[in-house]
């Protein structure tokens, strides 16, 4: 790092690592899940500037001082269909991020998508999201309509449930194809 400035920086293993100004530290914060984790004994010593960081997942993303904002720029050109948005190697949905390699994207009824055991898991381990946020197994178990259509991205960190109007179906199912191919040709790489 040379004489780089205190601060924190990509530490090439996934993390945002505090560099003092002589010597990478202890402390890092982990921005691999849902939430970024912030694992050190003194926060108010790592105290960074209002700006925008790189969050390790393909965009930039406002820090206000004291946390991150909603406000985000992509790192690549973003593809944006019922909430779920594509750009370069990452998919988005809110605030939640995870790699496009893997990801299986389908326009389903309530109905179809109820009957998968994935969803089921997905929840009971806290890792299937709605327009909302989290969905929880007492959540699957309220009567839902289950003609309603959703866009469902179940990728290797999370499941997303996106609500699409049925008139919107034709684009869903074109979005939808279209996130499957960058899939496959991510995991080629």
């Amino acid at each position: 790092m040379g004489n780089a400035e205190a601060g924190w920086y990509d530490d090439g293993a996934g993390y945002q690592r505090w560099w003092d100004g002589n010597a990478w530290t202890d402390d890092y914060a982990d921005m691999s899940g849902a939430t970024v984790e912030l694992h050190t004994s003194n926060p108010a010593a790592h105290r960074q500037p209002m700006g925008w960081y790189d969050d390790g997942r393909g965009r930039l993303r406002w820090w206000d001082g004291d946390a991150w904002t909603q406000r985000a720029q992509y790192l690549a050109e973003p593809h944006t269909f019922s909430g779920i948005t594509v750009a370069g190697e990452w998919i988005f949905y809110g605030d939640l991020s995870q790699p496009i390699a893997g990801v299986v994207a389908s326009f389903e009824t309530a109905g179809e998508i109820g009957e998968r055991s994935t969803l089921t898991r997905a929840a009971a381990g806290g890792l299937l999201f709605g327009p909302v946020g989290m969905i929880t197994g007492a959540m699957l178990r309220k009567k839902v309509d289950r003609r309603e259509f959703y866009l469902s991205i179940d990728g290797p960190e999370q499941f997303w449930v996106a609500p699409v109007s049925p008139a919107f179906g034709l684009q869903a199912r074109q979005f939808v194809a279209w996130v499957n191919s960058v899939s496959r040709h991510h995991l080629r790489k």
